[in-house]
């Protein structure tokens, strides 16, 4: 991913519900300044969070 331009992978904190993971992904983004409303995301991950080694999901989202 890093090879691709405006590609940043971030990690991040447990949450069970993934809907509730991904906005609040999005308020800390925009609070960092990283994304304006109308920025395109994408989300890969896992789901269920809690199990490892999984990468299950993707999904696209308008911030």
């Amino acid at each position: 991913m890093t090879l691709c331009r405006g590609v940043v992978p971030l990690r991040l904190s447990f949450m069970a519900n993934t809907d509730r993971l991904i906005d609040s992904a999005i308020r800390g983004l925009r609070k960092a300044g990283r994304v304006r409303k109308g920025d395109r995301l994408v989300f890969i991950m896992g789901a269920p969070p809690s199990r490892r080694g999984t990468t299950n999901l993707l999904k696209l989202h308008e911030a």
